[in-house]
C-alpha cells in the first residue's frame, strides 16, 4: 500500500469515526425493522469514491392519509476530494433529489428523480410508476 493511498484512509478513517461518534446508543427496541422497507422513517448514509465523499439523507414524512407513505432523500456527491486528497476537488459534482410516495393498500407508488451535474452543468428529471410484488416462492413462508 502506498503512503498516498494510506494516508487517505486513515483520513477518510478517522472522518467516518467523527462523525459516527455523535450517534448515541439505542435499545434494540428503538429500530426500525429493516426488512420492511416503508417501515424505515429517516437514514443518513455516507460513502467514499476517488471524487470525493457522498453525504445521503432521506426522510419520511406524513401525508395526512393513512393509506399512503412519502419520503424525501437528498444526495450530495463528491465533495472534500482535495482535503482527502483524491481525484477532484472540494466543490460538489451533483445533488439529486428523490421523492417517493405509495399507496400502502395496493402497493402503487411513484418516484421524481432530478438530478444537477456541477461539472457538466447538465441536468435530468424522470418519473418512475412503482409497484411492490407480492410474496412468492421460498419467501412467502418466512415473516
Amino acid at each position: 500500500m502506498t503512503t498516498s493511498i494510506l494516508k487517505n484512509t486513515l483520513k477518510i478513517t478517522a472522518m467516518a469515526v467523527a462523525l459516527s461518534s455523535g450517534i448515541s446508543p439505542a435499545i434494540a427496541d428503538e429500530y426500525q425493522d429493516m426488512s420492511d422497507p416503508l417501515a424505515v422513517y429517516s437514514q443518513a448514509g455516507m460513502g467514499a469514491t476517488n471524487k470525493g465523499l457522498n453525504l445521503k439523507l432521506g426522510q419520511a414524512y406524513d401525508t395526512n392519509n393513512d393509506e399512503t407513505m412519502a419520503m424525501h432523500v437528498l444526495e450530495v456527491k463528491g465533495f472534500a476530494a482535495d482535503l482527502l486528497g483524491l481525484k477532484g476537488d472540494d466543490s460538489v459534482d451533483s445533488l439529486r433529489y428523490r421523492h417517493f410516495n405509495v399507496n400502502t393498500t395496493n402497493g402503487l407508488g411513484g418516484q421524481v428523480d432530478i438530478n444537477w451535474d456541477f461539472d457538466n452543468q447538465l441536468g435530468s428529471a424522470s418519473y418512475s410508476v412503482i409497484q411492490a410484488l407480492p410474496r412468492w416462492g421460498r419467501c412467502s413462508s418466512i415473516r
